[in-house]
């Protein structure tokens, strides 16, 4: 693989990985601006809800340590060799990386969720970032249980 080619694909991945979050809640904007009622009211429980995702945030960042002792555990076979020489794993650690800068977002947003002043603008994009890395975590998951399950 070409360089071009690894950061055109290192770039879309960033970029498909970026738009769940805010898709999904212009999703639930649009409805509730239709039905008010369907309203998740979670700005009431913001102390509940930013505890729960920074906790959530330092949860997955000690995961993503788990997976990189688990990739060396593999980097003497084959699979991960052919990995490696297609310049996959280049692209496996910049996702890897971009996961745990939003891992750490999720958390300072969290965090700035609790503050008086632009509160709901933080628990927003808190949540939005949390949707986002959850899709990350599963790519990285998914790309680390292939490898694996090749290895074998």
């Amino acid at each position: 693989m070409d360089k071009l080619t690894k950061w055109t694909l290192a770039v879309f991945f960033v970029f498909l990985m970026s738009i769940p979050g805010p898709i999904l809640l212009l999703i639930y904007k649009i409805v509730i601006s239709s039905a008010p009622e369907n309203s998740v009211s979670l700005f009431a429980q913001r102390p509940n809800v930013a505890v729960i995702l920074a906790t959530y945030a330092f949860t997955m960042l000690g995961f993503l340590a788990a997976v990189i002792a688990i990739l060396l555990n593999f980097s003497q076979s084959t699979t991960f060799k052919k990995y490696k020489n297609n310049k996959y794993l280049d692209i496996f650690f910049i996702i890897y990386f971009y996961c745990i800068i939003t891992l750490a977002l999720t958390f300072g947003a969290s965090l700035l969720t609790l503050a008086s002043a632009s509160a709901e603008i933080f628990m927003r994009s808190a949540l939005s970032l949390a949707t986002n890395s959850v899709i990350q975590v599963a790519t990285i998951s998914t790309i680390i249980i292939n490898i694996c399950r090749k290895s074998l």
